[in-house]
């Protein structure tokens, strides 16, 4: 005999019932058969009005105690619980999973580099969106930027990486937070300035040497994306689970950036600065 759906409420702490189209549920979610939709129409789903029984006991346990050892729930307070809908859930259905749309990666950055750190090695990295509507995608641009690992460094007469040690491809399990995904409107640039430092301690700079020559570029990773649910849903669904399965999505979009930025290392970075009238001198950082 299965275990009734129980539901517990604290203050105003929320409790949620999860329904899913998947074949195999889990045994916290209720099954949601699709079979009799409709493809290319749009469907509202509401919760009808109703009146639910409830137990004044501390917790759910006990209440499946007493229904494993009689069969049957006991008997609820003598009032009811009204239960009423705050909003509705809109969705189409497709024939087809939405096919990925093309995101452009391009990173710019200066000819060079002083491992003195002064001017500071500052590059950007701009992502433009070629879908026909705004998208959600999970970069997780929040954490990688903070670990610098979605960009390599290869030394050009060797084609040998040199930095940094970790590579990340876009692949990483939540929890998420607000700030690991990025709503993209269709053809406006989302452009992130970075700096390189390699004066910070385990940087994965160390290995770089003076008067050679640098690629920097990004190899190749993947976004999971939402064609219509803005952030806050695909938080309420996804985020605050820690897993994006609560949310379906469609094929992963292929993040490829195809320029690299050369650069050359020097210790001191020297620059012409005009003074004294026409005296030009150079003045290393």
């Amino acid at each position: 005999m299965e275990n009734p759906l129980l539901m517990s409420f604290d203050g105003h702490r929320s409790e949620y019932l999860t329904f899913t189209t998947a074949s195999s549920p889990r045994d916290y979610e209720l099954v949601f058969d699709p079979s009799e939709l409709q493809p290319d129409r749009n469907y509202t789903i509401q919760f009808n009005p109703s009146a639910l029984g409830w137990w004044s006991y501390d917790s759910k346990e006990m209440i499946l105690e007493y229904f494993a050892s009689h069969g049957k729930l006991p008997p609820p307070e003598d009032s009811s619980l009204k239960c009423e809908s705050t909003n509705t859930v809109s969705f189409d259905t497709r024939r087809d999973l939405p096919q990925p749309p093309s995101v452009d990666v391009s990173l710019s950055a200066p000819s060079t580099l002083s491992l003195s750190g002064n001017p500071p090695f500052e590059f950007s990295v701009k992502f433009i969106s070629h879908a026909t509507k705004p998208i959600t995608v999970l970069a997780e641009r929040h954490r990688i930027k903070a670990t610098e690992s979605d960009f390599e460094i290869l030394e050009d007469s060797i084609s040998t990486r040199v930095a940094p040690d970790i590579i990340d491809d876009g692949d990483i399990e939540g929890p998420w937070q607000r700030e690991d995904f990025l709503r993209l409107a269709p053809g406006v640039p989302c452009v992130e300035q970075r700096i390189l430092n390699p004066t910070i301690a385990h940087s994965g700079l160390e290995d770089l040497e003076v008067d050679t020559d640098y690629t920097m570029r990004m190899p190749k990773s993947s976004w999971t994306w939402w064609s219509y649910d803005d952030v806050d849903e695909v938080m309420q669904y996804a985020g605050e689970r820690g897993s994006s399965m609560s949310l379906g999505y469609a094929p992963p979009i292929d993040i490829v950036c195809y320029n690299e930025a050369k650069f050359h290392v020097v210790q001191q970075h020297c620059i012409d600065k005009l003074c004294h009238g026409a005296e030009t001198v150079q003045v290393c950082n």
